[in-house]
């Protein structure tokens, strides 16, 4: 099977058993209601969605977004989704798909950016022609999936995805304002990093864990990053950890302390003097401007 087994099992519920359809590399349902994504869910593969009706609101990676009509959502492994409210109409097409073969069918899946950019701009809004062609191909895919197996159904189901997949990479490259290029080595071991990276939870914050991980030296992991992302492995690894401490001191119900233990460190003291060294703030600060920030009626996340 190439869907990660957790794929199957959403706090104690079988989405199996709530699919319209289900291989092992696809899953379809006619709603994103259906897999119940209020309560906390760590996804496993990418998660492909387009609202056709009504309006919803979601949590993705501690970040609110709303969703109407011509909003498309997708989300890649290790993304965390939470608080999902919808509207009595809501209607919102899906698609899981492992992560094998998204990889194999959308050649940008392995890229940096797309990785990047999904990650900060995961609700995109499509005007009326693109979400006509997505149903239509939706439409097409879904029709072949339910129907009789047949001797080259697999080969057919690759086929309307890949084609999906080069029409999906054009519309978002114009909507991101991304170029096309060539997939070096250095890229594919980027990618490798980011994944870990992003799977890591509560981050490592030492540069010689992922580089062991992923059997390179510090050196060359380094190098790597800068020469894709413009940045070294230790940037990326604290914009990570940093937005995951502030992400856990807004919430009410953690004491710093707690905060603390939740991000690996020793004690607060540990803690107060890794995020004061990169945001110039103390933790104690930082949670007191956003609560004023919430009396005057600004909800964005105090700067840092």
């Amino acid at each position: 099977m190439a869907f990660d087994k957790n794929i199957f099992d959403i706090n104690g519920k079988d989405i199996l058993s709530m699919a319209t359809f289900a291989d092992e590399d696809v899953i379809a349902f006619d709603n994103i209601r259906d897999i119940c994504l209020n309560e906390k869910v760590k996804i496993e593969n990418f998660i492909i969605a387009l609202c056709n009706k009504g309006r919803g609101a979601l949590t993705i990676n501690g970040v609110d977004y709303n969703v109407g009509v011509g909003d498309f959502v997708i989300c890649r492994p290790n993304h965390i989704i939470e608080n999902m409210m919808e509207s009595m109409d809501f209607e919102c097409s899906c698609l899981c798909v492992s992560t094998e073969f998204m990889r194999n069918v959308m050649l940008m899946a392995n890229s940096w950016d797309f990785n990047l950019v999904i990650e900060k701009n995961p609700v995109i809004h499509l005007d009326r022609e693109e979400s006509d062609v997505i149903n239509a191909y939706e439409a097409i895919l879904r029709n072949t999936l339910r129907g009789a197996p047949r001797r080259h159904h697999k080969e057919v189901v690759e086929s309307l995805m890949r084609a999906a997949a080069c029409y999906l990479t054009d519309m978002l490259m114009q909507h991101m304002e991304m170029k096309a290029h060539n997939f070096y080595k250095s890229e594919t071991a980027f990618n490798e990093f980011l994944d870990l990276l992003s799977a890591t939870y509560p981050r490592r914050r030492k540069v010689d864990y992922y580089a062991e991980k992923l059997n390179l030296s510090n050196r060359r992991l380094a190098s790597i990053c800068v020469r894709v992302s413009g940045k070294t492995a230790l940037q990326l690894i604290t914009e990570y950890a940093i937005r995951d401490i502030k992400r856990e001191l807004l919430k009410p119900e953690n004491t710093i302390k707690q905060v603390a233990f939740n991000m690996g460190f020793e004690n607060v003291s540990s803690l107060g003097r890794y995020f004061r060294n990169f945001t110039h703030v103390s933790p104690k600060k930082f949670r007191a401007t956003y609560a004023q920030n919430m009396c005057d009626g600004d909800e964005a996340m105090p700067e840092e």
